[in-house]
């Protein structure tokens, strides 16, 4: 866990369990207004989707949210508290890691 103002280390970032979705949904909520998002004409619920996310003395400071389709994966939401502090990429560096892992090709 990283305290403030210190570089977060990608390893603290962690895949979203069940137990965190109603931390997901209130953390995507307060920067979209809901979570419900649609890209490329699909709607999402970002909170039951796939992701990972970052937490800071219990408190969620990032979040990914990632949908799969066949080979294509695409990043729904991200979202970090603050910046500079590298939470953004912890959690890209996440992603690319489950997308590689999945085998998509886009």
């Amino acid at each position: 866990m990283a305290t403030q103002g210190e570089r977060v280390d990608p390893r603290t970032v962690r895949p979203i369990e069940p137990r965190d979705a109603e931390r997901v949904r209130d953390f995507i909520a307060r920067r979209w207004s809901s979570s419900i998002i649609i890209t490329r004409a699909r709607r999402h619920d970002a909170a039951t989707l796939p992701g990972f996310l970052l937490e800071e003395h219990g408190v969620v400071v990032g979040v990914i949210t990632l949908n799969d389709e066949r080979k294509d994966c695409e990043i729904v939401t991200i979202d970090a508290e603050g910046w500079g502090r590298g939470i953004g990429s912890a959690l890209l560096e996440r992603a690319e890691e489950w997308a590689r892992d999945r085998g998509c090709e886009r």
